[in-house]
């Protein structure tokens, strides 16, 4: 167990020696700010000011960076197998009439009823109503037949 005496407020806090230390060097990525009861060393002045470091937070590493490119790689030519044998298989479904999709809500006849009563006045809402449906729907089939 770590026993620590005294104020732990002066010098020796290591996220103060770490923010001054960066202070110190000079034009990194990384920015890091000053709290207010420090002092600015340059200056002399309290107050927040924002530095740049000269070491990056994480530097380069290259082999890392190839390993995670390659593995991108991979995963995309996997995904494009997949999407294509995924074609094929709508495809040869589709020639035997397993993959149609959603019926209709209304036939043929009931779509021209539809379209004959909305072209006669009848508000939308009481259509869809009368026909079991949507108010959307309605508009689906009344823009369908334009």
């Amino acid at each position: 167990m770590i026993r620590r005496t005294g104020s732990w407020r002066g010098s020796r806090r290591p996220t103060k020696q770490k923010r001054l230390a960066c202070v110190l060097r000079r034009g990194s990525t990384r920015d890091t700010r000053i709290p207010r009861r420090h002092t600015h060393p340059a200056a002399g002045r309290p107050g927040p000011v924002t530095h740049k470091c000269t070491r990056a937070a994480h530097p380069f590493r290259p082999r890392r960076s190839t390993l995670v490119n390659v593995m991108g790689a991979f995963a995309e030519f996997e995904r494009s197998l997949i999407r294509e044998r995924q074609r094929e298989g709508i495809a040869l479904a589709k020639t035997r009439g397993l993959y149609r999709g959603r019926t209709p809500s209304l036939d043929t006849a009931r779509a021209a009823e539809l379209r004959e009563k909305a072209a006669a006045g009848v508000p939308k809402s009481v259509l869809a109503r009368q026909f079991g449906i949507s108010r959307e729907t309605v508009y689906v089939y009344l823009g369908a037949g334009d």
